[in-house]
């Protein structure tokens, strides 16, 4: 059957959402709770209703969401990253990182210029040279907002399919809190019995520039998101030096661009590349494909993971590995993902795990 795919524009004025469609123009009250989309249930089930009765429709886009910047937005202005501190100067101890074009909220600013501020779930002080604000602050994330695909807090792992449709097979699972990077925010499948409402999401794999995947609308919040900073941890007890340095040093290309069969710490890479050139400049010579990292190396298992350590994803239903990443303790990973538009440092359960192995031999 011949594929179709229309796109829809949708404006949020004063509470109300507008939906603008060859087959359907119709208003929804706006309803304030997790899921975004719940607000206009009742206009999209009229519109998917006259979707699936048209031959020539499989699937259908809907764009509902905008993005309004927050009040006393900061936006890290750097090359690569910029540390958040405990207190007001550079010889405070370093509680967070700000990537390139990250965001966060100003609270004050002293009289030395520098600003205590909140980003995600860090709170400490930036010297204010480094970041944009105000007006400029909030044209860039116009700019730089990007929309994503949140799991619910009541969900306790999403499965994230080949299809849009419960028949399809499960790629992996994304645990509550967790978000992926939307390709289209609404996908109707008329194949499915059930009609449900499906999100396109990209995921990371090796072998794919651009890998698509499908999550239920039911189960995410679909919202314009900025990226906010990253907790910095002390790596733990017993923890080499050379450990300690493989970490630090992967955290300097925090905000490099992904970019699928790249090579260059600076201007793109992807995740095998990452992992690669940055065990290279302490004197390791790994495979440049992420499946031969896994088979080279020790299998050990999570509870067993040490920062330098790798962790390995792919598709649970086949075992097939596509995506590794840097281990840097307390439950987190720093590698070159789709997801993240780059180097960034993540939820180490971002996706199902398959293997993890350790190269650093102490």
């Amino acid at each position: 059957m011949k594929k179709i795919v229309k796109t829809f524009v949708c404006t949020a004025l004063a509470g109300i959402i507008t939906i603008q469609a060859p087959l359907l123009s119709v208003k929804a009250e706006v309803v304030e709770g997790e899921n975004s989309l719940a607000g206009i249930t009742e206009a999209l089930d009229r519109y998917y209703k006259t979707a699936n009765e048209s031959e020539d429709t499989d699937t259908t886009e809907l764009y509902a969401v905008a993005f309004q910047a927050p009040e006393n937005l900061a936006i890290a202005n750097v090359t690569s990253s910029l540390n958040i501190r405990k207190g007001p100067g550079t010889s405070y101890a370093k509680v967070g990182i700000l990537a390139k074009d990250a965001a966060c909220i100003i609270e004050s600013i002293d009289d030395n210029g520098w600003a205590k501020v909140k980003s995600g779930a860090v709170s400490g002080y930036v010297d204010t040279s480094y970041l944009l604000m105000e007006e400029e602050a909030v044209e860039r994330a116009q700019e730089i907002a990007t929309l994503y695909a949140k799991v619910n807090s009541t969900v306790n792992a999403l499965n994230v399919r080949t299809e849009p449709s419960t028949d399809s097979t499960i790629i992996t699972k994304v645990k509550a809190g967790e978000q992926m990077l939307v390709s289209k925010e609404v996908v109707v499948n008329k194949d499915d019995e059930t009609s449900k409402v499906w999100v396109e999401v990209f995921v990371d794999d090796e072998d794919n520039e651009n890998a698509v995947a499908y999550v239920s609308a039911d189960y995410v919040t679909v919202s314009y998101e900025l990226q906010w900073a990253s907790k910095y941890t002390p790596y733990g007890k017993d923890v080499s030096d050379l450990r300690v340095s493989i970490c630090d040093y992967a955290k300097k290309f925090i905000g490099t661009p992904y970019k699928w069969g790249g090579n260059d710490l600076y201007k793109g890479i992807d995740c095998s590349g990452f992992v690669k050139k940055v065990y290279a400049h302490f004197g390791y010579t790994t495979p440049r494909v992420t499946r031969d990292m896994a088979k080279k190396y020790k299998e050990i298992s999570l509870s067993e993971a040490k920062p330098g350590d790798l962790i390995f994803y792919g598709k649970v239903s086949t075992g097939y590995i596509n995506h590794v990443g840097i281990y840097i303790g307390n439950g987190q990973v720093i590698h070159s993902s789709t997801n993240y538009k780059g180097v960034a440092i993540s939820s180490a359960y971002f996706y199902s795990i398959l293997k993890v192995c350790r190269i650093i031999k102490d």
